[in-house]
C-alpha cells in the first residue's frame, strides 16, 4: 500500500544519506560514482594483479548489484545470493598473491566464509525480523513465527562449517592442525545452534 511504499522510500533516503556523506548527491549520480569506481578498481586489478582477480571483482560488482541486490525484495534466496558474494573477496586476495583459482586452497577459502556466513546473517534476519518486514525485505525469517525454520538453517550450516576442516585435513589440503585448532571456535559455534535450535523446536512442538 501507500504506507509501505511511502516507508521504503523514507529508508532508501536515509540510506543514500549515508552512503553519500550530506545527501547532497543525486540518485544518477551515485549510480555513475559506484560503477564508475568500481570499473576503474577492476582495471587497475587486471594490470597490477592477474586477469582472474579483476573478472573477480567484476564478478562480485555485477552480482551485487545485479542479482542480489533485487532478490532482497522478491525472495528469501537472496542470504545463499549475498553469502556467495561475500565469500569472492579472498578468492581476489588469493588470486591477487599468485595463487590458482581453480586450487583446493581457493575452494577452502571460499568455502569457510561462505559457510559462516550463512548462520550469521540467518541470526540477523531472525533478530531484525521486524525491520526487514518493515522495509519489504524477503527473508528466512519471516512468516517463520517459532524461529524453528531459521535456527535449523543456522544449525545445518554450522554442522558444515565444523566439517569443513576435517575433510581438508583428510582430503591433504592441510595439516592435522587446521581441524585440531578449530575444535574450539567451531565447537561453540555449533553448540550454540544446536541449543537454539532445540529450544526453537521445543517451543513448535508446545504449540
Amino acid at each position: 500500500g501507500e504506507g509501505w511504499r511511502t516507508n521504503h522510500a523514507l529508508r532508501r533516503s536515509l540510506q543514500l544519506q549515508r552512503s553519500t556523506g550530506d545527501g547532497e548527491m543525486e540518485g544518477v549520480e551515485v549510480f555513475v560514482t559506484y560503477h564508475g569506481s568500481g570499473a576503474f578498481t577492476v582495471e587497475v586489478e587486471g594490470q597490477e594483479f592477474a586477469c582472474s582477480t579483476a573478472a573477480l571483482g567484476g564478478g562480485t560488482l555485477a552480482l551485487y548489484t545485479l542479482v542480489y541486490t533485487p532478490m532482497k525484495r522478491t525472495t528469501h534466496l537472496n542470504t545463499w545470493v549475498g553469502s556467495v558474494v561475500g565469500a569472492l573477496p579472498p578468492l581476489m586476495g588469493w588470486t591477487a598473491g599468485g595463487g590458482s583459482l581453480l586450487s583446493p586452497e581457493a575452494a577452502v577459502l571460499f568455502s569457510a566464509l561462505f559457510l559462516w556466513q550463512m548462520p550469521h546473517f540467518l541470526s540477523l534476519a531472525w533478530l531484525y525480523r521486524a525491520d526487514y518486514a518493515q522495509g519489504g525485505y524477503r527473508m528466512l525469517s519471516l512468516g517463520d513465527t517459532t524461529g524453528a525454520k531459521t535456527a535449523g538453517a543456522c544449525l545445518e550450516y554450522s554442522l558444515y562449517l565444523a566439517l569443513l576442516p576435517p575433510a581438508c585435513w583428510a582430503a591433504g589440503v592441510t595439516s592435522c592442525m587446521f581441524p585440531l585448532e578449530s575444535i574450539g571456535f567451531n565447537g561453540l559455534f555449533l553448540l550454540a545452534a544446536w541449543r537454539r535450535s532445540e529450544e526453537r523446536r521445543v517451543g513448535k512442538e508446545c504449540r
